[in-house]
């Protein structure tokens, strides 16, 4: 008699943990720190060279004052942060929302609205980064 239940690829399912354990990690560690007691150390390679702030600028401090529950220092940090903030807390439940509704990301990903959101996202941050940039030159 055949198996009726549907295979399990694991291969799928290591990569959705995966996923969903980076932004477990991630998550975490904008609880633990406050943005101001971050170490001191050059994460963007961008800036450094540059001594412009990139589209990315921010975004660690972002994360952790988002974590602690402070959302106007993290908007003036990066208000991209709290897109991908979400979007994490969103990659928690990856595992458990392919299991419930398998080919759940096909379907979502198939839907017309799903390459406008990427499209006009992508558009939004470098906007975003190229008036940081201008900002920052003026600045000067």
């Amino acid at each position: 008699m055949p198996d009726s239940r549907p295979r399990v690829e694991w291969a799928g399912v290591a990569l959705d943990l995966a996923v969903a354990g980076g932004a477990l990690a991630v998550l975490v560690v904008s609880l633990l720190f406050a943005p101001g007691s971050l170490p001191d150390l050059p994460l963007c390679n961008f800036r450094e060279w540059t001594g412009l702030p990139c589209i990315g600028c921010g975004m660690t401090r972002a994360f952790c004052a988002i974590g602690h529950g402070k959302f106007s220092s993290a908007w003036e940090y990066n208000p991209l942060g709290f897109l991908f903030y979400a979007a994490a807390v969103a990659l928690l439940f990856l595992p458990l929302a392919r299991r419930k509704w398998p080919g759940i990301g096909k379907r979502f990903a198939s839907t017309p609205w799903f390459l406008r959101l990427a499209i006009l996202s992508i558009a939004v941050m470098w906007v975003f980064g190229v008036a940081r940039m201008l900002g920052a030159l003026v600045g000067r």
